[in-house]
């Protein structure tokens, strides 16, 4: 017999034929062959993903190890190991007495120069990207066109025009030097532009100033609450910028009580490595250890809002510039309560039809609805009463000739006494 005519004969098409005579063995294999539905990963991108961390954790790891040890041991032994005696603590208090205490005022100088440029940066773009997005003004193109350009400029470029400014109006040598371009951050702008646009709907500050709120009530009390994810980010970038800022404090300063850390403990790893200086190897990686534990507790502490700040600014534009008046999509709260508003609805609908199966199953006729409360009074009785499987509690009747007792019970409630 061929395949068509069985077929025929049975009735089944070749497909449902296929899954009737299909064994759970094949249907196994089947279910193996598919595989999961995330992929693992491929061993070139495990072994890229590898050595980044390595390139990562490493130098820390070095720095801990090497922290701890003593200036003989440091060339003595291996470097990516303890040895000797454990000298951490040792090393962190010569660092904070050797040359009268000058590496607690480089620190201080550093937390002066990141509080007041990386915050002052924070609220400056912050303003001037919330005022970008939300108001129109002519000139608003080219202060776009600029923003741009000033990206695409690195920092290092613009230092020696810097210092010939400052240094004609009298201000090189002091704070304000290394203050006043910190406040500067055309990124941190770009970004608080690209999120205003999304997160605040227009139609948000519409119903605010028709309630008689003032621009500057408006900004703090609704918009700001908007922009911190990207408010935390631009803090975030402007306070790992001023930190780790090199090249612009040692052309602006001279004068080491204004140093910040990173130039100051180049100031001793050049003086130990001098002819007759002091060899300070250990004060020097230990210094750099205690520079490191900040900014990495305090990137670790914002991390989770500079991700969803960092995500947003990336993600919804898809690699593209936005344009000069961008349309904002719709606020997150309007879609959350539209999706509540839908579930609701979804669930009333659920109910009108349950209650239409209800009224739809309820008996029409006279005789119907008898039988339905003959039946609803047997089960109540039943529940009181023990019952055979088809019959109720007329099986118990057998003896008085299928009539009820005089007293209105049952022969199995009945008292020994009256059943004789």
């Amino acid at each position: 017999m061929t395949t068509a005519e069985s077929v025929s004969r049975s009735g089944k098409s070749p497909s449902r034929l296929a899954t009737a005579r299909m064994t759970p063995d094949t249907r196994t294999k089947k279910r193996k062959r598919g595989g999961s539905r995330h992929k693992p990963a491929s061993i070139p991108v495990t072994i890229l993903m590898i050595a980044m961390l390595m390139y990562c954790l490493v130098p820390l790891f070095w720095l801990l190890v090497n922290a701890s040890k003593t200036r003989e041991h440091l060339y003595s032994s291996f470097a990516l190991w303890f040895a000797g005696d454990f000298a951490l603590f040792d090393n962190i208090y010569k660092v904070f007495t050797y040359n009268d205490g000058i590496f607690a005022r480089w620190f201080g100088n550093t937390v002066l120069y990141v509080v007041v440029g990386g915050g002052g940066a924070a609220l400056l773009a912050t303003l001037a990207g919330y005022g970008l997005a939300k108001y129109r003004f002519p000139g608003r193109r080219v202060v776009f066109a600029v923003i741009l350009g000033a990206i695409a400029i690195p920092g290092s470029a613009l230092a020696v025009p810097q210092f010939l400014l400052f240094s004609g109006l009298k201000l090189t040598n002091t704070p304000f030097a290394v203050i006043i371009p910190s406040l500067i951050t055309a990124f941190g702008l770009y970004l608080i532009w690209v999120y205003a646009a999304e997160a605040i709907p227009d139609e948000m500050m519409e119903a605010a100033r028709i309630d008689g709120a003032s621009e500057l009530r408006i900004f703090f009390a609704i918009s700001f609450r908007q922009l911190v994810p990207a408010v935390i980010t631009v803090l975030m970038f402007s306070i790992v910028a001023t930190w780790n800022n090199y090249f612009l404090p040692l052309i602006m300063l001279s004068d080491p009580l204004w140093y910040p850390l990173p130039v100051g403990l180049n100031q001793w790893a050049s003086a130990s490595s001098a002819i007759g200086g002091e060899a300070i190897p250990n004060l020097v990686i230990t210094g750099s250890l205690i520079t490191v534990i900040p900014i990495a507790g305090a990137f670790l502490y914002l991390q989770r809002y500079w991700q969803s700040g960092l995500t947003t600014g990336s993600v919804k534009w898809a690699g593209h510039a936005p344009s000069i008046s961008p349309r904002p999509t719709q606020h997150p709260y309007h879609q959350e309560r539209k999706h509540n508003e839908e579930l609701t609805q979804h669930l009333d609908e659920g109910r009108r039809h349950r209650r239409r199966r209800r009224t739809h199953a309820r008996p029409r006729s006279l005789l119907q609805r008898w039988n339905l409360r003959r039946r609803q009074q047997r089960r109540r009785h039943a529940g009181r009463h023990r019952r055979s499987p088809r019959k109720g509690w007329h099986a118990h009747l057998v003896d008085l000739g299928g009539q009820r007792p005089a007293d209105g019970r049952c022969i199995h409630q009945r008292t020994p006494e009256r059943q004789v």
